[in-house]
């Protein structure tokens, strides 16, 4: 069987990519560590010195992407939001790994920045603010 939501998925996953490959490009400063395996304390620093400006624009396509991203999982999961969530977070780790594996193997030698802010209020925030309101269900003849 075929799963109806894999285009989906593939174009949240795309989208992460993309991010990934700009931030890259563009040698932005991490936003985020996964896991806080990484010492972050130089790019936290880094980050709290600059304009907010700066920072959103950074950061602010991952966190718009994991925004519109999180309400598509909540209508794959029937508005069950931890479901949603816990996918998400999934996604947005196995994109990263995926492209830091695909990176190094095509462009040795260069750091690549998988970063996405890991702050889930602000995307929930974003997330709600721009959720699509429920059609009312048609009414039923009599």
């Amino acid at each position: 069987m075929s799963n109806p939501h894999l285009p989906a998925i593939r174009s949240i996953i795309r989208g992460y990519l993309v991010d990934f490959l700009r931030q890259t490009e563009e040698q932005i400063v991490p936003c985020n560590i996964l896991d806080g395996k990484l010492d972050t304390s130089a790019q936290r620093a880094y980050w709290e010195k600059q304009p907010s400006a700066k920072f959103w624009s950074a950061a602010g396509s991952g966190v718009f992407h994991s925004a519109f991203s999180y309400n598509k999982l909540c209508e794959f999961a029937a508005a069950q939001r931890s479901v949603a969530w816990s996918a998400l977070a999934n996604i947005v780790k196995t994109s990263a790994e995926k492209f830091k594996e695909m990176h190094l193997e095509a462009f040795p030698g260069v750091e690549p920045q998988a970063s996405v802010l890991n702050d889930h209020q602000k995307v929930l925030q974003i997330a709600i603010r721009h959720e699509r309101p429920q059609r009312p269900g048609l009414p039923r003849a009599s």
